[in-house]
């Protein structure tokens, strides 16, 4: 008489073997997951500046204002090393201060605390634009590079004309760059 439970499992062997199978999946996936989360933190801090940026432009050619985009310390003064939050103001007296009778307009989330940055010019923490929408004077770039990878970069730069943009890897070697041959380096 057989046994009612019998032929109903798995040996030891073929669980052996399962679990072997499923250990070489998992070490080849996870490396892929983490570089996807890593290009994926990459983007949403990228799509956050560039958010901001555009923002701020908007809001100068419809208030007629200049509007400065920047992270502001404490005491209301663009930082040069920004922080996570991104705050668009209609900067009236031009000082690239947050003063009494300004207002800020917008923040933006940006969750910078992983990345490097450099500011291009380096003298400056702010971009400005005025009522036409062109750079006040405040063309440049700013640069984040990931702090555990050196190909999880990304620039965002403005022109004299005020438009905006993002930077590209353009020799698709990996690494993105500004423009054309100069490869972001923070």
């Amino acid at each position: 008489m057989k046994h009612p439970h019998a032929g109903k499992g798995f040996t030891l062997i073929e669980l052996l073997v399962a679990l072997a199978i499923l250990s070489i999946i998992l070490s080849t996936a996870v490396p892929f997951t983490r570089e996807f989360v890593r290009s994926q933190m990459k983007e949403s801090s990228r799509q956050s500046v560039l958010a901001a940026f555009r923002f701020a432009r908007a809001t100068a050619i419809k208030s007629g204002q200049v509007t400065t985009v920047c992270s502001l310390d404490p005491t209301g003064q663009c930082a040069s090393s920004w922080g996570d939050t991104l705050s668009v103001f209609q900067d009236t007296n031009g000082n690239a201060a947050l003063d009494n009778g300004e207002a800020i307009e917008r923040t933006v989330e940006v969750h910078l605390e992983q990345w490097n940055q450099r500011n291009r010019p380096g003298s400056r923490a702010y971009f400005e634009w005025n009522s036409l929408g062109l750079s006040n004077g405040t063309p440049g770039s700013i640069e984040f590079c990931h702090l555990n990878s050196e190909t999880s970069r990304f620039a965002v730069v403005v022109s004299f004309s005020g438009r905006i943009r993002t930077s590209m890897d353009f020799d698709k070697d990996g690494t993105e760059e500004r423009i054309p041959g100069t490869a972001i380096a923070c």
